[in-house]
């Protein structure tokens, strides 16, 4: 097993300079989101492109899995984020049919998934 960390943000830097950030964390909750890493990613606009995001999430694949001890990795992308579902697909994320419960009960959408390939 990994480290079981908690929760890591990190820098994304492209060309020398930061150009957005990375946080993980494996959730504790009562939905089916329990014990997935979650992933958030924010990037500078001109950096959401299929090819940085892709070379961006096979980086983020090689340690996260272990580093959270979790099986599955989820994150966010409306149906706006055209591009970024495109780049989670060819990532070998599915779209959940399952929703995220926030803490105040509101359940959000739009989360997709991917199993640990080991």
């Amino acid at each position: 097993t990994g480290m079981n960390a908690t929760c890591r943000t990190l820098s994304v830097v492209h060309g020398g300079e930061a150009v957005g950030t990375i946080e993980l964390f494996r959730r504790g909750s009562a939905d089916a989101f329990h014990q997935h890493g979650i992933l958030r990613v924010d990037l500078r606009p001109d950096c959401e492109t299929e090819p940085f995001l892709t070379e961006l999430l096979a980086l983020i694949h090689q340690h996260a899995y272990d580093l959270f001890d979790c099986g599955i990795l989820a994150t966010k992308a409306t149906p706006a984020a055209a591009v970024r579902r495109r780049a989670l697909a060819q990532s070998g994320y599915l779209l959940s049919e399952n929703r995220l419960a926030g803490n105040d009960g509101t359940l959000y959408g739009d989360y997709w998934v991917r199993p640990v390939s080991r």
